[in-house]
């Protein structure tokens, strides 16, 4: 009886048939919102010809048609004026005088980061820029609401090309951000004051313990800049990096409160009213219209507060859709609700669908309603179902996003969840309540020390799990995902328990059985930098690009999403070829996800993690005694040695360089560093034919001072990788460089024209620059 019953269910949500007793809707009111939704996302991609292919999705009707193109026409028309306005590569690094307001501002080690709204009528060149993001390196300091005018030396938006999920060109477009920089002067700033949202906001946080102010700004105000990076780490290698933005179930909170307000007030109200006016205003008045604005104009004041992401867009067009329908007694169809969010979200914004909140939390909701639309649950059931509903859901997704999940994140998100929706995030905002009613007492004190409380409890459980877990992941197939949501699918049809705590397990288990790497090797796009990753079954790194805040650096942005590509799970080796930053600098990002079991550097003792001298394994001062160093077996296809450089011949950081020959499969591979032309010569008359190899990684990112006809002659490549940044400052690769290589017959491959490359064990080589997006890349 029990399945007959949600059988039945089933047709009555997903299947859209008119009844004469109106309970469903009819066809066209799931058509509307479908055609509406097809046409905004096949318009976004602005290729005007899909428009065509697409119209038999309007059975011939002319009305239908023209809602497609509409639709259709709305987003073409949003994402290519975007596109136009965006600045184009050819003024890369333009110098502009600018004049705008700062609308948001955060604070790194070196600089202020700040994201301005231009004044168009100022600005006389083309495109006319709309909003920027930018850093200022001055002693000023500046505050939201700031307008200035200043000198912009400008930079077009661009991506790194490593093949990897996260597309930054596209980040940008779906913001409206049409170009960064930095700012070189400011001309002029007036200072009218902090915006009332602002002012509030300062207001409040200085009433609060500076331990809990991160935890406020991030869960309450929706600044994901406030907690600090290492929560952000630890959210990410535990797969609970989704408690800490603001999301839906912050807004149903608010919601909560809000209509226990609001129905208090309401009561109040009628029992002052005499009971004829009471009467005569519910033949005009829905009896809980009153309550039902109440609470949405509590939720959209937070909203406005908190300048809250697209999912708590998305809760809050969800809430106010809802009480449309429930206020005009129509049957509420939740899916068909879903529906019209999406259409909303995506006419505000046609580019939203490639921001990751608009997926995950639309997914999230599709579970909730799967899960609770039509079914009896009991009250407890309510305080778990929906995180783990959501947390199911999200899976599949996650994964493809690269993110590291296990049985260790699962375990992590069993504690973590029910103690941040229900003790922590609840306690914020009650907190943020009374910061703004400027109450004080013995009960904000106990508040006060409660949160702290559980925030200690749950950074202890977290640094647990971390200490157990590792950055592996399940590099599972695409029908492993079909799997996974179909049997959450059999589950909630209603399944005997042994079968289903028997497949529940199977899944587990699937997803926690190691992966076996792939076998590639990867000249990565790191900008003005070098990393390289050979896997063979074991993997091996050399150089780890550039640091450039506590938040963002290569190894942990570009080397580390690499590796979980390529399913590895431990990494063997690891080589810092010196201490520059752009070899080194994401030496720490990559340490908080992979332990290498060996570890070389080229100046280890500029380093606080212990590393083998690369140089350091014959003592001999005297060139003319230097030898190569014997083969170190990673396995039988992945080995490598070591060129020592002299103690006199290493003059500065550069000439410190690790010079490392990797063979892999059947390829040689000759990574030099940054050494310069004088110890090039010293290798090649202590070494000579020794240095050949097949792959050749060019000295100092392709320098003047590097990469001399006689190294050329004595190494012989065939293939030359230029790792060099795009229009760097530096002027990289140099054309005498590029002439020599020529002149030998080499072929070459610049990580800052083409991208990243990987190469298979066979030879075939392919660029890493994602094509599926390349109708959105600035050009």
């Amino acid at each position: 009886m029990a399945k007959a019953k949600d059988g039945a269910v089933l047709q009555r949500v997903f299947i859209n048939k008119t009844v004469a007793d109106g309970s469903q809707p009819p066809a066209g009111s799931y058509c509307l919102p479908g055609l509406l939704l097809c046409g905004l996302l096949l318009g976004s991609l602005v290729l005007p010809w899909l428009a065509l292919l697409a119209l038999p999705l309007t059975f011939g009707s002319p009305r239908w048609a023209l809602v497609f193109l509409l639709a259709f026409g709305w987003s073409y028309q949003e994402v290519q004026q975007r596109l136009v306005q965006r600045l184009p590569l050819a003024q890369n690094q333009q110098l502009r005088l600018l004049e705008g307001h700062v609308l948001a501002r955060t604070e790194s080690e070196r600089s202020q980061r700040l994201l301005l709204q231009l004044s168009p009528e100022f600005d006389n060149h083309a495109p006319q820029l709309r909003r920027i993001r930018v850093s200022y390196y001055g002693a000023r300091q500046l505050q939201v609401g700031d307008r200035m005018l200043a000198e912009v030396k400008l930079r077009a938006p661009r991506n790194l090309a490593n093949g990897l999920a996260f597309d930054y060109e596209v980040w940008l477009l779906a913001r409206g951000i049409d170009a960064g920089g930095y700012v070189r002067a400011i001309r002029s700033l007036d200072r009218p004051g902090l915006p009332r949202r602002e002012s509030w906001r300062q207001q409040w946080l200085q009433q609060v313990p500076v331990e809990l102010r991160p935890w406020l700004i991030g869960l309450v105000f929706a600044d994901s800049q406030a907690l600090a990076a290492p929560w952000w780490r630890q959210g990410q290698r535990t797969g609970t990096v989704h408690l800490f933005v603001v999301s839906g179930l912050h807004l149903a909170l608010v919601a909560a409160l809000g209509w226990g307000v609001s129905l208090l007030l309401a009561r109040l109200l009628a029992a002052v009213r005499r009971p004829a006016q009471q009467r005569r205003l519910s033949m005009f008045v829905p009896k809980l219209l009153l309550p039902t604005v109440l609470m949405l104009a509590v939720v959209a004041f937070y909203l406005w507060l908190s300048m809250g992401g697209i999912a708590v867009w998305r809760a809050w067009l969800m809430m106010a859709l809802a009480s449309v329908w429930w206020l005009s007694q129509r049957r509420w169809q939740p899916l068909q609700l879903l529906l019209w969010v999406a259409v909303v979200l995506l006419l505000d914004n046609p580019l939203a669908h490639q921001l990751a909140g608009f997926a995950m939390s639309l997914l999230v909701v599709l579970g909730l309603v799967l899960v609770f639309w039509g079914r009896h649950t009991t009250r407890w059931s309510w305080f778990w179902l929906p995180s783990w509903a959501a947390w199911w859901m999200l899976l599949p997704l996650l994964m493809l996003w690269l993110q590291p999940l296990g049985i260790w994140q699962w375990l992590a998100n069993l504690l973590a969840v029910p103690l941040v929706s229900l003790s922590l995030l609840p306690g914020l905002l009650l907190r943020a309540l009374l910061a703004a009613l400027a109450w004080d007492g013995a009960l904000v004190w106990w508040l006060d020390a409660a949160l702290l409380f559980v925030v200690d409890g749950l950074r202890q459980w977290l640094n647990w799990v971390v200490s157990h877990s590792d950055a592996s992941w399940a590099r599972l197939p695409m029908v492993f995902y079909s799997l996974w949501w179909g049997w959450g699918w059999l589950l909630w049809r209603g399944l005997s328990p042994k079968l289903a705590i028997g497949g529940t397990a199977v899944l587990l288990l699937l997803l926690a059985w190691p992966s076996r790497p792939t076998a590639q090797l990867r000249f990565l796009d790191v900008g003005q930098g070098l990393s390289m990753v050979a896997v063979a079954e074991q993997a091996l790194v050399y150089d780890l690009g550039a640091r450039w805040s506590p938040r963002f650096n290569m190894g942990e942005a570009v080397v580390v999403p690499t590796l979980r590509d390529l399913s590895v799970t431990q990494l063997s080796t690891l080589v810092v070829s010196h201490s520059d930053n752009d070899h080194a600098g994401g030496l720490t990002g990559l340490l908080h996800w992979y332990q290498p079991q060996v570890l070389w550097g080229g100046q280890p003792e500029r380093h606080e993690v212990p590393m083998r001298d690369c140089h350091a394994w014959t003592q001999t001062e005297l060139a003319h005694d230097l030898q190569v160093s014997p083969w170190y077996l990673v396995n039988d296809n992945l080995r490598y040695r070591f060129f020592p450089i002299a103690a006199a011949w290493r003059d500065n950081d550069n000439n410190h360089s690790c010079v490392m020959q990797l063979r892999w499969f059947e390829h040689t591979i000759l990574l030099p560093g940054d050494i310069e032309y004088s110890v090039e010569q010293q290798l090649v008359a202590q070494y000579g034919e020794q240095l050949r190899a097949d792959w050749l990684v060019v000295g100092h990112h392709g320098s003047r001072g590097s990469t001399s006809k006689a190294w050329l002659n004595a190494v012989q490549p065939r293939f030359a990788v230029i790792s060099a940044g795009w229009q760097n400052r530096f002027g990289h690769p140099h054309d005498e460089v590029l002439s020599r290589l020529s002149s030998q017959g080499v072929m070459v491959w610049r990580t800052d024209q083409q991208g990243g490359l990987a190469v298979s064990p066979s030879g075939e080589h392919h660029g890493l620059r994602m094509t599926p997006l390349s109708l959105w890349q600035n050009r």
